[in-house]
């Protein structure tokens, strides 16, 4: 039952998903039965959903993809290296049956090296491990590395810009992935807390950085078998087992803490930063006090244990403020000029929602804020605070429908908002990597009138310049408030996040 489009064509391809990895198969311009006779093949995690979606798509000339149906094959219910044919009925659709032949080959996994080489080249540019630093991954003679740039979901589709591959060797740390290419006496490396995303789509591995380095890895050999898997399987799961640590005991963090401990080195480290003596350093004057009503944690657990607040303001009421605050992220002061006496807090939305709920407490520690510093006045004498809304004013209101909101006058007639109009991380990212697929897109360009206004076009479409833009104007506007008017600032967007 395919959907013709006005030319009276019809194609039909096939779309598989499992997890995280994507396939999709030529397309069949036919009216009868089509035929593909195309092999695909799918790494299957033990944390994976092991349900395989495979979706029929219609093709039109002149129209829209139609969706056919789709089926899904359940892992759990394949028999490991045996080929079974499977004739999968396609749900969502009047008549019609897939027929697929899938072998599910289990692949071991070996116990992995920890006597790696310990020279300079395991850990470079180092020339060591740092302290908490050991191996505790494989070391593969038998991949070849190269940077590139891939398709993702994000940008969509690209041209390639790939060098040739290098053999190389991999080391892996409980802190870093290690790349020597063949007769370097020192290679690269990837922190792991560095890395956005890991794709593996046999026999490449790719690594998707959050600095733009992009890294691919593809092993060499022959297919794994159940007891002789290629070495680039047991990178990938040696790459995801440090990526995603199951013990807070096993972080690199902690292992480098206690390490650096035994050494009586943390003693030291710990005069580096002191959170009351660093706001006696910038010189906070009495009318903030610094309080320790969340040294357990129990107002918000993703706030400091020290938080400094007005001294007018009734430390019983924070609980109050924190259940009406997202997150429980308080109003609380970040920086102070001692040339101004003006501040920075930083806080999350107000919960108000569509029914215009108000906490008198929240709205007195507000007050209380604007009312710090006596230079900070308007016209007509009464204290003055500016709220800066990093988001556009159209995403604070949404967020009135999922309860929250933002700073009105008729609640806080003594404060000023302003909003920013910078999007939330989605859009960021999204930005993100139009801009990286515009670089790596022009790397393989000439350097004519025609690479350069593909690249003009391309950093435009990204519309990451924009963002950088308003987020510099954001910048200037809270600079230009404590500088010349003297006015404290609370910033702030829908959950106290950074944008």
């Amino acid at each position: 039952d395919l959907v013709r489009d006005k030319s009276g064509a019809s194609g039909v391809f096939v779309k598989f998903r499992l997890g995280r990895q994507k396939s999709t198969s030529k397309v069949i311009w036919a009216d009868g039965d089509p035929l593909w006779n195309e092999t695909f093949e799918f790494c299957v995690e033990e944390f994976q959903s092991p349900k395989l979606l495979i979706k029929v798509r219609d093709k039109g000339v002149f129209q829209k993809d139609d969706h056919v149906g789709f089926c899904v094959v359940d892992l759990n219910e394949l028999r490991p290296n045996e080929k079974m044919d499977l004739w999968l009925r396609l749900q969502e659709a009047n008549t019609g049956a897939l027929h697929l032949s899938v072998v599910y080959e289990p692949v071991s996994v070996l116990e992995t090296d920890t006597t790696l080489d310990t020279d300079a080249r395991v850990t470079p540019p180092l020339g060591g491990f740092l302290p908490g630093e050991f191996p505790v991954g494989i070391r593969s003679t038998s991949v070849r590395v190269s940077g590139t740039l891939i398709n993702t979901p994000e940008i969509g589709t690209s041209r390639l810009s790939i060098p040739a591959p290098d053999l190389a060797s991999v080391y892996i740390t409980n802190f870093r992935l290690v790349i020597v290419k063949q007769g370097a006496e020192f290679g690269n490396w990837v922190p792991f807390h560095a890395i956005y995303r890991v794709q593996f789509f046999l026999p490449k591995l790719v690594i998707i950085c959050q600095d733009m380095r992009i890294v691919v890895l593809t092993g060499e050999g022959t297919r794994p078998t159940p007891t002789t898997p290629v070495p680039i399987v047991q990178l990938h799961q040696q790459v995801i087992k440090q990526m995603f640590v199951s013990n807070t005991s096993d972080m690199f963090a902690v292992k480098m803490g206690a390490a650096i401990n035994k050494t009586g080195e943390i003693e030291e480290s710990g005069k580096l930063y002191h959170p009351i003596k660093e706001f006696e350093r910038i010189g906070v004057p009495t009318a903030w006090t610094v309080t320790t009503i969340n040294s357990q944690y129990t107002v918000s657990a993703t706030l400091p244990k020290i938080l400094v607040l007005p001294t007018s303001f009734m430390v019983s009421g924070v609980t109050t403020v924190a259940e009406f605050r997202s997150k429980g992220r308080i109003p609380t002061l970040s920086w102070y000029s001692v040339k101004t006496g003006a501040a920075i807090c930083r806080s999350s939305q107000p919960q108000v929602g569509i029914g215009n709920t108000r906490c008198a407490e929240d709205e007195v520690l507000l007050l209380s804020m604007s009312m710090t510093n006596p230079r900070s006045r308007n016209s007509e004498g009464v204290p003055n605070l500016y709220v800066i809304d990093a988001r556009p004013w159209g995403n604070a209101v949404a967020n009135l429908a999922k309860g929250g909101g933002y700073e009105t006058p008729e609640n806080y007639p003594f404060a000023r908002t302003l909003f920013m109009d910078i999007h939330n991380i989605h859009v960021m990212r999204k930005s993100f990597w139009k801009l990286q697929s515009a670089i790596y897109g022009t790397i393989e360009g000439s350097t004519d009138d025609k690479g350069n206004q593909d690249w003009l076009t391309g950093l435009k479409e990204s519309g990451w310049l924009e963002h950088i833009r308003r987020i510099i104007s954001a910048s200037r506007l809270i600079c230009e408030v404590i500088e010349t008017q003297f006015t404290n600032v609370l910033v702030h967007c829908s959950d106290g996040w950074d944008r």
